[in-house]
């Protein structure tokens, strides 16, 4: 359990520098590996297959509409994304990409119609990656003590 404390922690890292920078540092998505490899090796919750599946889902997936969208996903959210599907494997990580694109274009559009910005403006997407991802980690590892 302490270890998806630390992956928590370094998410909301990862929120700050995506909002002020547009940016996620490379140092801190090695460090954000490392914990889920740890987590792996230590918890077990997560089988290899859906661990390895859920990452390269994540980045094949992600990349993809980077290169159809023509950068309309950062580089960064998609190694963010990877690690966390390695962390949560495929299912969840579904799930948490899931829910953090719905609060990130429900957060568009509000954006939007307030005027604040238009369809052509930049949203840190990293944020709303990691509100899905806690949520998965809230509801799945730490439901038992709820």
């Amino acid at each position: 359990m302490f270890l998806y404390l630390i992956f928590i922690a370094l998410l909301v890292i990862a929120s700050y520098y995506d909002i002020k920078t547009n940016k996620i540092p490379n140092y801190l998505l090695i460090i954000m590996g490392i914990v889920a490899v740890c987590s792996f090796v230590i918890n077990g919750k997560v089988s290899v297959y859906s661990a390895v599946f859920g990452a390269l889902f994540m980045f094949i997936f992600l990349y993809a509409i980077r290169l159809l969208s023509g950068k309309g996903i950062g580089g960064g959210d998609i190694k963010l994304m990877t690690v966390c599907g390695f962390m949560l494997g495929f299912g969840n990580g579904l799930y948490a990409l899931l829910i953090g694109t719905i609060i990130a274009g429900i957060y568009s559009f509000f954006v939007v119609r307030s005027r604040t910005k238009d369809l052509k403006s930049k949203i840190a997407l990293g944020p709303f990656l990691a509100i899905g991802v806690t949520a998965v980690i809230v509801f799945t590892v730490f439901k038992k003590y709820f």
